[in-house]
């Protein structure tokens, strides 16, 4: 069996029941297709020899694309599925099996496991299989079952379509234990890396799952607020593979790195121990560490944390469940700064159902007086199955039968938000205060002076303006 997993690029998206079509790739995300990257090891290491395609990397078009996988005769695709990319991957999935009915599709990701019901409601002609949850053993399973001819309903953690009836397998246990897991070889990716300042760049996933229930993300829907670690000598190890791979930079994917301050400090003593030179960037709780333990990040590699300050506005926080305080904000900034983190990133979400335009507004002026080195704002996404769908179907904004395939922005849906024209509007003015304001780069070019990481932006910024301009 000739086997084909590709990590689909976005190239299709709908408004409404109209189909657009971008004729590029519209990239979303510099990482490269961790998920994937684990089921092809497990594959490998069980002598199943297959290829991995990073589409959503290369500019190349959907029609190319299924050209060549019916031109290399794969006898299964399997796709990992995001929100963003669920249109494109149902496209190239329509398209395969028109010119070979007989080919295999399997989707899996977060996607297939949070619809996978309504996948194979809707599409069972152009998708075989669903794989839920952790895709490693049971994407192993199905091959084996489908190699051998054995029962598809004795694999575990499946879903599909037979005899005009969705069906589900019972559902696969969480691993124990993620050291068990083989890290993966990133060489069997198509030759196209994403690259940093610093040069080429990694992900890192140290856990799976997260304690916390904030009411707009899928995460612990998908783990049931189950949290697992990998030990430090693991991880360790899988850095020290990627440092001579060549990587330079690695971002570390964990919905929140440092849950575990202890095991954080432990890594950090581990880095500097071997003595690692990478830069990594990662998430970070805005109610959990201190200036220890940001100084001891600083000084092992931490290029960068993304705190998730949300909102500042504590209603809406206490609305979210983010168990976090506009304070812990302020104290996160202040000591990540003072313990010369290079760069302190910020995301907000606007948007909520009630929110007020003052409140919005509270929530920008916020941002702009805490010293980040940059601030992301994100209009309120409400993803299926998290509390906030489940809460906007219960009130009737939302029909879940026909909201489920890509996500849904709140202020399109809620009567009681800000409209969505008045938050961009609000947005893009927040941004051009942020680059614009002249106090803040003279003082982000003198933080650079003492940050080699951040003195490459300044020194490559001519390069980039060439590339740029030389567009037009």
């Amino acid at each position: 069996m000739k086997i084909l997993l590709l990590h689909p690029g976005i190239h299709y998206f709908r408004e409404g029941n109209k189909l657009i079509v971008k004729k590029k790739t519209v990239i979303t995300d510099h990482t490269l297709p961790l998920g994937i990257l684990y089921i092809a090891e497990v594959l490998k290491r069980n002598n199943i020899e297959i290829e991995v395609f990073d589409h959503a990397v290369i500019n190349l078009s959907v029609d190319k694309l299924v050209k060549w996988i019916i031109k290399n005769d794969f006898d299964l695709v399997g796709l990992s599925v995001m929100g963003g990319s669920f249109i494109t991957a149902i496209e190239i999935s329509k398209r395969l099996k028109k010119l070979n009915p007989n080919i295999i599709i399997v989707f899996g990701g977060v996607q297939s496991t949070l619809c996978h019901d309504r996948i194979m409601e809707k599409y069972n002609q152009e998708v075989d299989y669903c794989v839920r949850g952790e895709g490693e053993y049971t994407f192993l399973e199905l091959i084996e079952a489908l190699r051998k001819n054995k029962e598809i309903k004795d694999v575990r953690g499946i879903t599909y379509y037979e005899h005009g009836i969705v069906k589900f397998t019972e559902d696969r246990p969480e691993l124990k234990n993620l050291d068990d897991l083989p890290i993966p070889d990133r060489s069997i990716l198509t030759k196209k890396f994403r690259y940093l300042l610093g040069g080429k760049v990694s992900p890192l996933i140290s856990s799976r799952g997260c304690i916390y229930n904030c009411r707009f993300c899928s995460c612990g829907v998908l783990y049931k607020r189950r949290l697992r670690f990998r030990s430090v000598e693991n991880v360790i190890k899988e850095l020290i593979y990627l440092e001579n791979e060549g990587f330079k930079e690695i971002n570390i994917v964990d919905d929140c790195f440092t849950i575990n301050v202890k095991r954080v400090h432990k890594i950090c003593e581990q880095i500097k121990k071997e003595k690692l030179d990478l830069k990594w960037h990662c998430l970070c709780r805005t109610n959990i560490g201190d200036y220890n333990m940001y100084r001891h990040m600083a000084t092992a590699g931490c290029a960068t944390v993304s705190l998730g300050i949300e909102s500042a506005n504590q209603r809406i926080l206490d609305y979210y469940d983010k168990k976090s305080t506009v304070e812990n904000a302020k104290i996160s900034v202040k000591n990540a700064n003072k313990a010369r983190i290079p760069n302190v990133y910020g995301g907000f979400i606007i948007g909520a159902p009630g929110e007020t335009v003052q409140e919005v507004l509270n929530t920008i002026k916020f941002g702009l007086k805490l010293n980040l080195s940059f601030m992301q704002f994100q209009l309120l996404n409400v993803l299926p199955k998290t509390q906030i769908f489940d809460e906007f179907v219960r009130k009737g904004w939302l029909d879940p039968s026909q909201t489920w395939e890509q996500p849904v922005i709140a202020a399109d849906v809620c009567p009681t938000a800000v409209p969505k024209k008045i938050l961009e509007k609000i947005v893009e003015v927040a941004y051009i205060h942020f680059v614009g304001d002249s106090k803040r780069i003279i003082k982000e070019y003198l933080r650079s002076m003492r940050a080699e990481y951040r003195f490459q932006i300044f020194k490559n910024i001519p390069e980039q303006l060439k590339k740029v301009l030389s567009k037009y």
